[in-house]
């Protein structure tokens, strides 16, 4: 606590207890996850967060809900640009030269896909259930994982969720099973992903209140399942109409 009168709440400290000066000296390390209580969050308030009360309501935020995953990152992720920046400005900090570097060069770095710390999620079968991305900068990181399957909707690179907005929301896939998980955590390198360290499993365990059966909820994640391919197709058929009137507008210019 501080002199404030506020609080600092740290939820988890279980990967500390992990970390030792060999752990630190690598790359990355993925800590072993918790298991994680599968329930769907309440809206007390009708909308997300405190909706319109205002700032004279105060309200703290909750942890993430579903399963987090930490790991750490010794030196982070940089872009073949960000290197040779860095690089140049020690030269010129020596007293070096700093010469401008070929075209080749610059084309490999405009093309160069961003790097990407990737968190893969399968289910006891080997069956990936959803791939994460996280921040790629050295320290500690933690990532949660909503306990969903990805959204069958289009990809749009634009969609987030506008905080002033309380209405909107980006589409969600449906809830996976309780039962055993694993993780694995991969560096993403120039297009290039290799796996780093050993694979962790995780429960995802139901609320003790529950009276859904294990067969009940397989049934209900299949049917799920169906409908969100299907809702899929047909977003996907509306966007490729959208696509082909647009193209249509334009040829009809030329």
């Amino acid at each position: 606590a501080s002199f404030g009168r506020g609080f600092f709440v740290l939820d988890d400290y279980t990967p500390l207890r992990h970390v030792t000066p060999e752990v630190l000296d690598q790359a990355a390390t993925l800590f072993p996850p918790r298991h994680a209580y599968q329930f769907l969050p309440t809206t007390p308030y009708a909308l997300r967060g405190k909706a319109f009360f205002g700032e004279g309501f105060y309200t703290a935020p909750n942890p993430p809900h579903g399963a987090v995953f930490t790991y750490y990152l010794k030196d982070g992720l940089t872009t073949k640009r960000t290197a040779r920046l860095d690089a140049d400005k020690k030269t010129a900090k020596a007293g070096g030269d700093v010469f401008y570097p070929p075209w080749d060069a610059l084309r490999a770095e405009d093309r160069e896909e961003a790097p990407a710390v990737v968190l893969t999620i399968t289910d006891a079968a080997g069956r990936v259930v959803r791939r994460l991305t996280g921040p790629t900068g050295p320290g500690f990181h933690r990532v949660s994982w909503d306990l969903r399957y990805p959204p069958t909707a289009p990809t749009n690179p634009q969609a987030s969720i506008d905080p002033d907005d309380l209405f909107s929301a980006l589409p969600a896939g449906p809830l996976a099973a309780p039962g055993t998980y694993t993780v694995t955590l991969a560096l993403s390198v120039d297009g290039k992903e290799s796996l780093v360290g050993k694979a962790h499993a995780f429960d995802v365990v139901p609320v003790t209140n529950t009276t859904v059966t294990a067969a009940e909820r397989a049934a209900d994640l299949a049917f799920q399942q169906s409908v969100s391919r299907l809702q899929g197709a047909v977003l996907g058929s509306v966007e490729a109409a959208r696509a082909a009137r647009q193209q249509l507008a334009v040829a009809r210019q030329a």
